[in-house]
């Protein structure tokens, strides 16, 4: 077993030999590509020799909470969209690797007056624009079914009133209100009057009710 008695910029040596190893970063792998704010991504560095990077002083930048660290992975997150590239140092050598961090700014629906029991479909308006699909947004607020999960999502609900769905990717959010409302029938009856057969609303029009 090598047993390590010196740590210095990107070499190392062993009791079993005077000579010093030299160790490179060659590249940077993390977790995700795409997440949204406030979500932990973590990288980590591959060295050649191959997994020597736990044996030598690594240091890396570019981070957001928090902005460097050190080691042979390194963890961090943002709360603020856009591309974050982090870079890893060992040495002269260095790598860097960027993630899109995404945030929802806004939701948007297919209609914004719905009957009971109308499927009303909504999408997540996020920042960089289009990355709904790619990061993990969850849906709340809705009646059938009450969640979901996706870039869009549909539901209804059974009882009308002022309904408001929540769109959440990470630590960031946005919502959107829907009215639903139910439909009352008209009583009707007929009469015939010299051989003509007439329709009479007895009840009241038809109404859109939202309470």
């Amino acid at each position: 077993n090598l047993s390590i008695n010196a740590k210095t910029s990107c070499q190392y040596s062993s009791t079993q030999s005077s000579l010093f190893k030299v160790v490179e970063v060659t590249d940077v792998i993390s977790s995700a590509s795409y997440v949204c704010v406030g979500e932990t991504v973590t990288f980590g560095a591959l060295t050649n020799p191959p997994n020597s990077a736990h044996l030598v002083t690594t240091a890396w930048i570019g981070g957001g909470s928090p902005y460097g660290g050190s080691g042979s992975q390194f963890s961090t997150s943002w709360s603020t969209p856009g591309t974050k590239t982090v870079t890893v140092y060992c040495g002269s050598s260095s790598v860097s690797e960027s993630v899109t961090v995404v945030d929802v700014v806004d939701v948007v629906s297919n209609a914004s007056v719905a009957s009971v029991g109308q499927n009303v479909t909504f999408g997540a308006v996020t920042s960089p624009s289009g990355y709904g699909n790619l990061v993990s947004v969850t849906w709340s607020g809705g009646q059938n079914p009450a969640t979901g999960t996706g870039s869009q999502w549909t539901t209804n609900w059974s009882t009308p009133g002022t309904k408001t769905v929540t769109a959440t990717c990470g630590t960031s959010s946005a919502q959107k209100s829907v009215t639903v409302f139910t439909i009352k029938s008209e009583t009707v009856a007929t009469k015939t009057t010299n051989g003509e057969r007439t329709t009479i609303g007895l009840g009241e029009d038809p109404l859109c009710q939202n309470k």
